[in-house]
């Protein structure tokens, strides 16, 4: 097996562990895994998030690339997440993981800064380097949705870092290597 296929199987499988649901579609011309679950919390000030994790197998990548599927993944939860409208105490959280065999500087800078806001829906984009067994993310203080943080934070680091068996990059190591 390839090392994306090994890295979606152990993906699916922590994904399923985790009470996500998981299926395929096609989102911006890629055949990807979608895992699914809602949440509700009273100290989320009674919301309810629908977290989406959309998996990408991307052999080149790109800050362009990846800003766009990014909006493609959100765009598709939003579609997706039935039930009340968007934005009346419910919302999308998308958390699109990006298996990539490598990246160069420029990718992994991308996504160690600060995702992008868009209202009642949530992006969260996760880099999975397999060549250097890296997981890289946005690990600064969050403007908008902070409330959410550990929850979603929570899902990468406690189900997609330990189910492809990396190690977090994160953005405060980067920056103190001169990176």
């Amino acid at each position: 097996m390839s090392p994306s296929r090994d890295a979606q199987e152990a993906l699916a499988n922590a994904f399923t562990d985790a009470g996500f649901t998981t299926g395929r579609a096609t989102i911006a011309e890629h055949d990807v895994m979608v895992a699914r679950r809602s949440d509700f919390r009273l100290r989320w000030l009674a919301t309810r998030i629908h977290t989406f994790i959309i998996v990408f197998s991307v052999d080149e990548l790109n800050p362009d690339g990846a800003a766009k599927l990014t909006r493609a993944a959100q765009d598709y939860a939003i579609e997706h997440k039935g039930g009340v409208p968007h934005g009346l105490q419910t919302g999308t959280a998308t958390i699109p993981v990006f298996l990539s065999p490598h990246a160069n500087d420029a990718t992994e800078s991308w996504f160690a800064q600060a995702p992008k806001l868009r209202f009642a829906a949530l992006g969260f984009p996760v880099l999975a380097n397999l060549e250097a067994e890296t997981v890289t993310y946005f690990t600064g203080r969050w403007k908008v949705g902070g409330i959410y943080k550990a929850f979603i934070v929570g899902i990468v680091s406690n189900t997609i870092a330990p189910a492809l068996a990396t190690k977090p990059l994160a953005q405060e190591a980067r920056a103190n290597a001169g990176t």
